[in-house]
């Protein structure tokens, strides 16, 4: 990535993090790896620690502290692995599950067409670029 658009990127970060804590503040600041683990655990629904960690993209003792900390606040609970007795799976609660919800339409605010000013032809390229952007980074790297 380019230095301009690494300084391009982590400006549009700063903004849309103060945007959203100025529209809506949240009720409990998480860490990014706790919203990331929440996040993937609503969407995913129950999945093995390891399967949590690898989709985040981060070691397993970093998953077990995010799930530790979400667990505390009553957002994910450990639950019975139905396939191995022996094993757990990690679940996001109700309140989780309502958490990100608010979370989503707190940026969908932020983001929306009344707040940042573009035409639908605007809000389409950006939305193509933005794609574009996550496929890049997304991108596996090559060895």
């Amino acid at each position: 990535m380019s230095d301009a658009l690494a300084d391009v990127v982590e400006r549009l970060y700063a903004s849309l993090v103060r945007r959203a804590r100025r529209e809506s503040p949240e009720p409990s600041m998480l860490t990014p790896t706790q919203r990331l683990a929440l996040s993937v655990a609503v969407d995913s629904g129950p999945l093995r620690l390891g399967a949590l960690a690898q989709r985040i993209g981060t070691s397993d003792s970093a998953a077990t502290r995010a799930v530790d900390a979400l667990s505390a606040a009553g957002f994910a609970e450990r639950v019975a692995d139905p396939v191995d007795g022996r094993a757990v799976q990690v679940a996001a609660t109700k309140a989780g599950r309502a958490r990100v919800s608010e979370s989503r339409e707190r940026l969908r605010r932020v983001l929306g067409p009344d707040a940042i000013g573009l035409d639908a032809s605007e809000r389409e390229n950006l939305v193509d670029l933005l794609e574009q952007l996550i496929a890049a980074l997304e991108d596996e790297p090559k060895t």
